[in-house]
């Protein structure tokens, strides 16, 4: 049985991110595996024990800021399963959380899981819109849309190149660079929000061989087919390419 962890559904689900874990879930019993989606609350004690991924979603600010309190006494446990290879996925505002720190101004900084390197960093002001990035991961471009008030800091390598819509990572002079995204290890962080393993199959194949090569040491998933979201994700990026002039 493979279990995918959903950290605070009912906090973090602003933009309908619970599609994420079930056509994850769907995916994965196409390639012959049994899945179960463990869903936890603020309320509940965070064992990542048995985990073989771990998704948080988006949600308002102040609802970043409650999980985050709930999540830090597990710190530890967090790091010990990125270590482990454990695939996690953390999107939209939830991005911020695995940051080693969330700046609200000069002197108000919060603690984050500190599972990348980076600083998250909030501002007064809000960036939101249609979105189409690059990516090292995969010859696809990413997909989706943005809404959020703030970004990255101190991102090496950012996992995505902007080709249109916002960015979400700052250079360490505070400039805005065409980037987003990061990546450490099996641990995943991007503003992108929403439904995005839905919008784009080809992250959701990734994502599924990434559990089953921890899981089984390879993966083949081969067995997962092509359905409507395939076409849709062409559609989409077709016109996101016009938009941008491509």
């Amino acid at each position: 049985m493979i279990r995918l962890l959903y950290l605070y559904p009912d906090l973090l689900n602003l933009y309908g991110e619970y599609a994420n874990l079930l056509v994850l879930k769907r995916a994965l019993g196409q390639t012959g595996e049994e899945a179960e989606i463990v869903a936890v609350s603020p309320a509940d004690a965070v064992s990542l024990t048995g985990a073989d991924f771990v998704y948080m979603g988006a949600g308002a600010e102040k609802r970043i800021a409650v999980a985050g309190e709930a999540l830090r006494p597990y710190r530890g446990e967090f790091h010990a399963a990125a270590e482990s290879g454990v695939p996690m996925l953390f999107t939209g505002s939830a991005a911020e959380l695995t940051a080693q720190e969330l700046r609200h101004s000069e002197d108000h900084t919060e603690s984050g899981l500190g599972l990348t390197e980076c600083i998250a960093v909030r501002t007064a002001g809000r960036e939101l819109g249609d979105i189409l990035y690059a990516s090292p991961l995969d010859e696809h471009l990413l997909a989706g849309f943005i809404n959020k008030s703030g970004f990255l800091k101190g991102v090496a390598s950012p996992l995505f190149t902007v080709r249109f819509g916002p960015g979400g990572i700052l250079a360490e002079d505070g400039t805005e660079l065409p980037a987003e995204g990061i990546r450490n290890g099996n641990v995943f962080a991007t503003y992108a929000l929403g439904p995005i393993l839905a919008r784009n199959p080809w992250l959701k194949r990734r994502m599924a061989a990434l559990i089953l090569e921890r899981k089984h040491g390879h993966a083949d998933i081969s067995g997962i087919a092509d359905d409507y979201s395939d076409k849709g994700y062409e559609i989409t990026v077709g016109e996101l390419l016009k938009r941008a002039g491509r």
